[in-house]
C-alpha cells in the first residue's frame, strides 16, 4: 500500500493506526479545545476511511476512498476522473468508487493551504458537514462517520491535531497570545483609560494593564504570563492595591515577594483572601508579585494547574507536573490593576527627562518566552503656575503681594501650598493625600524645615492657600494637575491699589521657562544672572502677569495740596458770602 497520509494543521483523521477499539457503528468525534467563544467552525468530510483489523481487533491499515458523487471529485480530479493532481493520486475503482493516495515529498502545510482553498472555492459553494459555533472553550463534533476531514474556522484559520483516536482532539491553534495588550492610566478630567494624563503631587493615580490571552502559542501550551512594570522614580506604587482579573473574576489569592527598601527579606506576604490551610502552600496562589526594587516589580500569573513556585526575587520558577492542563478559557480578558502616587521630585512641566512614565512590557512562557515586541507605556505630566507681579506703568517689580488660590471661580475650593527652600516657590501641599509608606517621599517631608514658620504651631494639621510675590516680583507653585487656577489678590503691595478681580491661569495650555535667583538660603534678588553663591533656578511654568496700579496721593499738611485746598476752599466760602449778601439786599428791596 502508498504512503499513509501524514497529517497536522487542518485535516484530521478520524481512524488512525493503533487504535485497539471501534465502535460497533464505525463512528468517532472530534473536539476542538482552546476553541475561540463565538467563532464558527465548519466540518468538512474530504475522503471516506476504510481500516483492516488483526485478531485482536487493532487497526493495521487503513484506507482512503473517494466516490465520484462526492462534491470535492471533480474539483480534485476532474469532471473525468484523472488520476492525480499535485497532491493526491487517484486510482478508480467500482461503482464510482476509487483509492486516494498521497503523493511523495508533498508538504502538510501545502496540503492543508490547498484542501481549506478547495473548501472556500465560492464558485463551487462546497456545504460543510457541520457547522458549529463555539459556546465554550470546548466544541465536539460527535457521531462522525470514519474519514479524512477538514476542520476551517470561521475566520479562515487552521487547527492542528492533539491525538489520532477515533474521539480526535484537535487544539485551535490559530488564537494569538498577548493581543490587544495596553497599559492605560485613568483620567478624572475625561473618565476614561488614557495613555497620558495630569496629576497633583500627592495624587493617586490608577494604572490599567489589559491584554487578551490564550492557552497556546501556536502548537505550545502557555504555561504562565508575565507582566514586567517598570517605573519613573516620581511614582510610589502601593503595592496592596495590585488586583489581578481573569475573564471578569478577580483572583484572590496573590503572593507577593516583599523588601525592605533595596534589601530583599526573603520573606512572603499573602494578598486577598486566604484560609490558613491555604496559606500552608504558596502553590495555592492564583498570581505572584516578585518584587524587582522600588522601580520594577513582575507579576507572574500560572496559566496552567498543577504548578510549583520556588525562587527568590531574582530567580524565580514555576514547574508544573505531568499532564497539567489549561486552567482558563481561550482567549479571555486579563486585567492588572493598581494605584501610585505622585511623589514631589516629580519632574514640572513634561520635560524630556519626565520621571512620572509607567511602561508594562507582557511574556508569556512555553518552551521558551515570547511576548509583544514593545512596552506600553503611560505618562503622567505634573505642571506649575507662574506669576509676576508688576508695576502697571513701568513694569517694575513688585514685592509683597498677597494672593489666594483657588480651583473655582468662586473661590470657594482653596489649593493647599507650603513654601520651599527658595522663597517664593511653593509646593502642593500633599497632607492627607494618596497612599502611604516607610519610603514614600512627601513634599511635607521634603520642606518640613518651612512649615512652622508658615503655618504657625500647629503646622501638622494646618493647611493654607496664601502665596506671596518676592523682590523679583514672581511667585511659583509646583506640583499642580492640569487646568484653571484663580488667584484672588488680598493684600497689594504697599503703595498700590489692590486688584478687584481675580487672575484665571489655564495650567498646562502652554509652558514656559521662568527663572529665580536665590542665594544658598533661598533669598531672592531681582537680577537676571546670578553671581557669587547665587544659583538661577529655571521652572517650566504657565505663567501670567499682573499689574498693579498706585493710588492716588492724599495731601498732607504744609504740602503743595493743602495750599491749593485752602485757596480752593476761601473762594468757595467769598462767592457763597457774595451771593448770601445780594439775596438778602434783594428780599429788602421787595419788602
Amino acid at each position: 500500500m502508498k504512503r499513509l497520509f501524514s497529517f497536522v494543521m487542518a485535516v484530521v483523521l478520524i481512524l488512525s493506526l493503533g487504535v485497539t477499539a471501534f465502535a460497533a457503528e464505525n463512528t468517532g468525534s472530534i473536539t476542538i479545545t482552546n476553541a475561540t467563544v463565538g467563532n464558527s467552525y465548519s466540518l468538512y468530510k474530504i475522503f471516506d476511511a476504510t481500516y483492516s483489523a488483526d485478531a485482536n481487533g487493532n487497526a493495521n491499515a487503513v484506507s482512503y476512498t473517494i466516490t465520484t458523487n462526492n462534491q470535492f471529485f471533480s474539483y480534485m480530479f476532474g469532471t473525468e476522473g484523472k488520476t492525480e493532481n499535485d497532491y493526491f493520486i487517484y486510482t478508480p475503482g467500482d461503482n464510482g468508487k476509487g483509492a486516494v493516495t498521497r503523493k511523495e515529498h508533498t508538504q502538510n502545510s501545502d496540503i492543508t493551504d490547498y484542501l481549506t482553498d478547495m473548501v472556500r472555492s465560492e464558485a463551487n459553494n462546497f456545504t460543510a458537514e457541520r457547522t458549529e459555533t463555539a459556546s465554550a472553550g470546548t466544541l465536539m463534533f460527535d457521531d462522525l462517520p470514519y474519514g479524512y476531514y477538514l476542520i476551517d474556522k470561521g475566520n479562515g484559520a487552521a487547527v492542528t491535531i492533539d491525538s489520532n483516536t477515533p474521539d480526535v482532539k484537535v487544539i485551535d491553534k490559530n488564537q494569538i497570545p498577548g493581543t490587544d495588550f495596553s497599559k492605560k492610566i485613568w483620567d478624572e478630567e475625561t473618565n476614561q483609560w488614557v495613555s497620558n494624563s495630569s496629576a497633583n503631587i500627592g495624587d493617586m493615580v490608577n494604572f490599567q494593564v489589559e491584554f487578551k490571552a490564550t492557552n497556546y502559542d501556536g502548537e505550545k501550551q502557555i504555561k504562565y504570563y508575565t507582566i514586567a512594570d517598570t517605573k519613573g522614580e516620581a511614582l510610589w506604587v502601593e503595592f496592596n492595591s495590585v488586583e489581578v482579573w481573569v475573564d471578569g473574576v478577580k483572583l484572590d489569592r496573590g503572593y507577593y515577594h516583599a523588601t525592605d527598601g533595596a534589601h530583599k527579606t526573603g520573606e512572603w506576604e499573602f494578598f486577598g483572601t486566604w484560609t490558613d490551610e491555604e496559606k500552608a502552600d504558596s502553590d495555592n496562589a492564583q498570581w505572584y508579585m516578585i518584587h524587582r526594587g522600588f522601580d520594577a516589580f513582575d507579576i507572574v500569573i500560572p496559566w496552567m494547574d498543577s504548578y510549583h513556585f520556588e525562587g527568590t526575587t531574582n530567580d524565580f520558577s514555576l514547574t508544573y507536573g505531568e499532564g497539567a492542563k489549561s486552567i482558563n478559557g481561550s482567549p479571555v480578558e486579563v486585567v492588572v490593576k493598581y494605584n501610585a502616587s505622585v511623589e514631589p521630585n516629580a519632574t514640572i512641566g513634561g520635560a524630556q527627562n519626565n520621571n512620572l512614565w509607567n511602561s508594562a512590557d507582557l511574556s508569556w512562557t512555553s518552551n521558551t518566552t515570547d511576548g509583544p515586541d514593545d512596552p506600553s507605556t503611560t505618562t503622567t505630566t505634573v505642571y506649575a503656575l507662574g506669576l509676576e507681579k508688576i508695576d502697571a506703568d513701568t513694569g517694575a517689580h513688585l514685592a509683597g503681594a498677597v494672593f489666594e488660590v483657588y480651583r473655582d471661580a468662586a473661590c470657594t475650593n482653596p489649593v493647599y501650598v507650603i513654601p520651599t527652600n527658595i522663597k517664593g516657590v511653593y509646593i502642593l501641599d500633599d497632607l492627607n493625600t494618596s497612599v502611604s509608606g516607610a519610603y514614600r517621599d512627601t513634599s511635607r517631608g521634603k520642606y518640613a524645615a518651612y512649615l512652622e514658620a508658615y503655618l504657625g504651631a500647629n503646622w501638622a494639621t494646618t493647611q493654607k492657600n496664601v502665596v506671596t510675590s518676592e523682590i523679583n516680583g514672581k511667585l511659583v507653585i509646583m506640583g499642580l494637575e492640569a487646568g484653571d487656577y484663580y488667584l484672588k489678590e488680598i493684600e497689594a503691595p504697599d503703595g498700590y491699589n489692590k486688584v478687584a478681580t481675580t487672575t484665571l491661569v489655564t495650567v498646562g495650555q502652554t509652558n514656559n521657562s521662568f527663572f529665580v535667583i536665590a542665594d544658598t538660603n533661598g533669598n531672592v534678588v531681582d537680577a537676571q544672572n546670578a553671581t557669587g553663591d547665587q544659583v538661577k533656578h529655571t521652572y517650566t511654568v504657565t505663567s501670567t502677569k499682573v499689574e498693579n496700579s498706585k493710588g492716588v496721593e492724599l495731601p498732607s499738611t504744609g504740602g503743595e495740596g493743602t495750599m491749593m485746598l485752602i485757596t480752593i476752599g476761601t473762594m468757595v466760602a467769598m462767592a457763597f458770602a457774595v451771593l448770601l449778601i445780594t439775596h438778602k439786599k434783594m428780599s429788602i428791596y421787595h419788602d
